[in-house]
């Protein structure tokens, strides 16, 4: 085994100790050191600068090819065959690696699985060559440390499979691997692979910082014996400088409440109540006892009155802070009716222009005024004229009832009036239906009925 300066085109180390043909390498993170298989069954853990053996164990018991990998923190992943030809892949310490941590049967096949790492998200990529079927599991330190997740079909059988940098995937659609196939066709098919998001901004969990095409160290100071991490870069740079700069951290303004002097209430220091003496001490002020009426005596009338003296108002040492209460609107009280009733006599009510008469009342009243005042007047001429003739009452035309007798009393008039309304009653039906008829005959004239 040689290694090379790309640059230059010379061999820079040659390493020996593998008896039989190597099937596989792999460098780890840092490419301080590198796995290998060999045909003869083993696994191998090599220093890269010197090519000295560091780790070795038994790998798999098939006798087709196996593949190792380093994975996260430095584990070993290999797949190969049972001697039943079952493919199989497992989970190794550097330390111990004839004793797989996790060891898994898959199928019964003859095509070699091929481990393809992803350092960024962490998965692994289980593909067979001549399979249709792409399986990918996490490594992660949670036991049982390798989670399958999914297998990815396909109609056609891949013969190689070569894998997209993240540098040429597309964060905006959540694409976190791109996987090139070759089929037996000869055709390349592009296989993506998504998440799921509902948001459509860069999705930081997604896309850590990958690989960078920067070297950290040049082979001369690879063969001094230096070791460095790669470096990295974004996936997405514009998303990535968006994050970089200082948020805008809005400033609160004070509150104007605070700001304002307290009020004479506030600034009042209050007493605590270890402060304040107890009741029995507090001195409070009493109204001081009102003097009680003396009796007088009328010696002429023999009387005691009794003279009650103004009520006392009591003092206080806070009256200046003693505030009067308002005294409080009281409602309408129920006994007291809300209009006062003044009661007439009847001869009140029936004197002309009293209070409180019907406009019917008030021309009966006049009407009785003026015929006493006839009746004074007749009674001037009577004396001087001979009795008249009792007269007789006539029908009118219009069957109202009308006569020259004079009423002489209330009584009479009240009658007359009786009369009078009995009539007018009767006309305003007659006139109720005349205008009825005339009505009928206007709307037969007009919808010629």
């Amino acid at each position: 085994m040689f290694m090379w300066n790309v640059g230059t085109g010379e061999a820079l180390l040659e390493i020996s100790g593998h008896p039989d043909q190597i099937w596989s390498i792999n460098f780890n993170y840092d490419g301080s050191q590198f796995v290998t298989t060999c045909k003869d069954k083993k696994i191998r853990i090599l220093d890269s600068h010197t090519g000295e053996v560091l780790h070795e164990g038994t790998g798999h018991e098939g006798v087709k090819p196996q593949r190792a990998i380093f994975v996260k923190d430095g584990l070993i992943m290999t797949t190969g065959f049972t001697k039943r030809s079952e493919r199989l892949y497992a989970l190794r310490a550097p330390e111990d690696l004839s004793t797989p941590i996790v060891e898994e049967e898959l199928d019964t096949s003859n095509g070699v699985l091929f481990p393809f790492y992803d350092e960024d998200s962490g998965l692994v990529y289980l593909i067979g060559k001549g399979d249709c079927a792409i399986r990918y599991y996490e490594v992660n330190n949670e036991a049982p440390f390798v989670h399958y997740i999914n297998t990815y079909t396909t109609n056609e059988p891949q013969r190689a499979i070569g894998f997209q940098s993240k540098r040429g995937m597309s964060s905006e659609e959540n694409e976190i691997n791109r996987i090139y196939k070759l089929t037996t066709k000869g055709v390349v098919d592009i296989l993506q692979f998504f998440v799921p998001r509902k948001s459509d901004l860069f999705q930081h969990d997604l896309y850590p910082d990958t690989r960078s095409t920067i070297p950290a160290l040049t082979a001369e100071e690879f063969m001094e014996g230096k070791n460095a991490a790669p470096n990295r870069q974004p996936v997405n740079a514009a998303a990535a400088a968006a994050a970089a700069k200082p948020k805008v951290q809005v400033a609160k303004k004070a509150n104007i409440l605070s700001t304002l002097a307290p009020t004479a209430a506030e600034s009042a220091p209050t007493q605590s109540y270890a402060e304040r003496p107890p009741s029995s001490q507090q001195s409070s002020p009493r109204p001081s006892a009102s003097p009680r009426p003396r009796p007088v005596v009328d010696e002429d009338m023999g009387i005691v009155p009794m003279r009650e003296a103004p009520p006392s108002r009591p003092t206080s040492s806070r009256a200046s802070r003693t505030e009067i209460p308002p005294k409080e609107e009281k409602g309408p009280d129920p006994m007291k009716p809300k209009q006062a009733v003044t009661l007439k006599s009847r001869a009140a009510r029936d004197e002309p222009g009293g209070g409180g008469q019907t406009p019917g009342q008030k021309r009966a009243a006049a009407e009785l005024e003026r015929i006493k005042r006839d009746q004074s007047r007749t009674a001037e001429e009577d004396t001087l004229a001979p009795p008249p003739q009792a007269a007789r009452a006539s029908a009118s035309p219009r069957g109202s009832v009308s006569s020259e007798h004079v009423p002489q009393n209330m009584d009479e008039l009240l009658d007359d009036l009786m009369k009078m309304k009995a009539v007018l009653r009767q006309h305003e039906r007659r006139i109720r239906m005349l205008e009825e008829e005339i009505a009928d005959r206007n709307m037969s004239n007009a919808y010629s009925f």
